[in-house]
């Protein structure tokens, strides 16, 4: 006899605001500058409203999450909101823009949950119902700024990043590594879920090959061989990169 396999019932839509909520204040505690507006870059005269924000870079989060797109809006709107009040535009013109990006966000995490190519239907419609409202919003913004002959606007400089293969040691050597982007560390946090309970907070890893592929910031935990443990931070970011076979490799060092 066959089974079915049901999909796991749907969130409330208060649940499902509430979820977005703590989604959005763990992505500004992992990454503090979606609290900033989007930096210009020196020398240019137009204001971007937007830095170059990706959920996998920043924050770590893969496009195989389920909640990869809704971690991406909920980054986008924070920094819009701080972007958009520091140029003083009137919140008419953008707040009903930034309430339907997250009615898109909060409506995609309250469907039941998916796998395949039904959940691949419902990013595409979250992303593309994303884009076009943030072309909308941009073109609002281009007409004020032009209308009250303010500084050029557009909402976003180009972009370029990707991951880099990172080594991951311990000094002294021995040591086992685990590690969980410091994004899923900080939304455990807000959901009052304790980051090391590795049964109920999703994400921890744990380093079994030479290299890893990961961008952004990571909490990290290391067992000795004595059986202590030891616990931080790092970053993909300022470590040291040197020339590999192929391509740069980031070597980062967790010490005891």
């Amino acid at each position: 006899m066959t089974l079915a396999v049901c999909p796991a019932p749907a969130q409330t839509p208060a649940d499902a605001a509430t979820r977005f909520a703590q989604i959005r204040q763990a992505a500004v505690a992992a990454a503090p500058s979606l609290s900033r507006p989007a930096m210009r870059t020196p020398g240019e005269p137009t204001i971007p409203l937007l830095d170059c924000l990706d959920a996998g870079l920043d924050l770590g989060v893969g496009e195989k999450d389920p909640d990869s797109m809704v971690i991406q809006v909920a980054m986008e709107v924070e920094q819009l909101g701080q972007s958009l009040r520091a140029l003083a535009l009137p919140p008419a013109l953008w707040q009903p823009l930034l309430d339907g990006m997250q009615s898109a966000a909060i409506e995609a995490l309250a469907e039941p949950s998916t796998r395949g190519a039904a959940h691949q239907r419902s990013v595409e419609r979250l992303s593309a119902r994303h884009q076009a409202l943030k072309g909308q919003l941009e073109q609002a913004a281009v007409r004020h700024q032009r209308q009250r002959r303010g500084p050029p606007v557009v909402l976003q400089d180009g972009c370029g990043a990707g991951e880099l293969p990172v080594e991951l040691r311990t000094r002294p050597a021995g040591g086992r590594i685990s590690y969980i982007t410091l994004f899923r560390h900080r939304l455990c946090e807000v959901q009052r879920i304790p980051p090391t309970d590795r049964q109920r907070c999703r994400g921890w890893v744990d380093v079994v090959k030479a290299q890893e592929f990961l961008s952004g910031q990571y909490a990290y935990q290391v067992r000795w061989p004595d059986g202590q443990l030891s616990s931080g931070v790092f970053d993909t970011r300022p470590a040291s990169v040197v020339d590999g076979p192929a391509d740069d490799i980031v070597r980062i060092e967790l010490r005891r």
